[in-house]
């Protein structure tokens, strides 16, 4: 039978705790409390598309999420560059929207920037879509992080569709 010794393990505990401790937290820290006017220069979103008529999630579910779905992205009073994103296998899609000036934002009033879909969605198998307008979904605040430079960027999700004309 083996024994167990106690001050070994300890020890080997020990020695995990101060190395995990020791390791660096990330790139980015929380800005804790979200409140005031914030210049945030960085936005980070993700969210689903679903082959819905408003592009939203069904109550039931069991709808798939369109995949190959080109997705652009605008904040009101400013510019920036979203590159392309595109929707995977599930709906699933996640960028970042650098905002070349920055963008000044009081979150109690909410996140100014939307996701856009231009329909009709070409190279996708989902039909139920309007032939013509954009779907929009607002983008929520998660939280507020820091980056290396100490510049503020807004973490987010998308929101509900809404279909435009």
């Amino acid at each position: 039978m083996t024994s167990f010794n106690s001050a070994k393990f300890l020890i080997a505990v020990s020695t995990l705790v101060a190395l995990f401790a020791s390791l660096p937290l990330g790139h980015a820290g929380v800005v804790q409390p979200v409140t005031g006017i914030l210049k945030i220069v960085e936005i980070r979103f993700t969210g689903l598309l679903y082959c819905t008529p408003t592009g939203n999630p069904p109550p039931s579910g069991g709808i798939p999420g369109i995949a190959g779905a080109i997705l652009g992205g605008s904040c009101s009073g400013a510019s920036g560059n979203l590159g392309q994103v595109i929707t995977d296998t599930n709906g699933f899609y996640s960028g970042i929207l650098s905002l070349l000036d920055g963008i000044l934002f009081d979150p109690s009033l909410g996140v100014p920037c939307f996701i856009n879909v231009q329909l009709p969605v070409l190279g996708t198998t989902c039909t139920v879509f309007p032939p013509t307008g954009i779907l929009r979904a607002p983008l929520q605040l998660v939280r507020v992080v820091t980056n290396l430079t100490g510049g503020l960027i807004l973490i987010a999700t998308a929101g509900p569709y809404q279909y435009v004309a």
